[in-house]
């Protein structure tokens, strides 16, 4: 995941910055740690905020799967036009994760590298798929990391 943000950011002088004045509510459910064999289903809800500070939107969210397991995080969303309606958003966030009955990840600090894909609808909502990596960068006892897929629908609670 980090060769694909070093490559993003090397690459992304030819996309252009959302200019959008939109603060954003994200409900979406998807499955965790789908790249292994105990995946799970989890919810998650974001909060994206206008205005940005260098084009990054300042983010909360929280994550909860069906083994209990949370994640409250808050970061940065960087939202870039491929097109008139395709948004690409690269994020960082770091947050508190507690394991429920679900994966040990190591410690209760973590961090969160994601990138979306979504589709801007006329009223200015959007439906994506959401991919991220959460790890506690080898700070912990373990660090299995998890990766987890979404499918989300954002859409607009204030316009600046």
């Amino acid at each position: 995941m980090r060769k694909i943000f070093i490559l993003f950011f090397l690459f992304s002088s030819t996309l252009a910055f959302s200019k959008d004045k939109i603060d954003y509510l994200s409900l979406g459910v998807g499955i965790n740690d789908f790249l292994k064999r105990n995946k799970t289903m989890e919810g998650i809800v974001e909060y994206k905020f206008y205005p940005s500070f260098l084009k990054f939107h300042p983010m909360l969210g929280f994550m909860a799967t069906v083994e209990k397991v949370t994640f409250t995080y808050g970061g940065v969303s960087l939202d870039l036009n491929l097109n008139k309606r395709v948004v690409f958003a690269p994020s960082f966030c770091a947050g508190y994760y507690t394991n429920g009955s679900g994966k040990d990840m190591g410690y209760p600090l973590e961090f969160r590298t994601g990138l979306e894909i979504s589709l801007g609808l006329n009223d200015k909502s959007r439906v994506g798929i959401l991919a991220y990596h959460t790890s506690n960068a080898k700070l912990g006892h373990r660090n299995p990391g998890t990766e987890s897929l979404d499918l989300f629908y954002s859409f607009p609670i204030f316009r600046h």
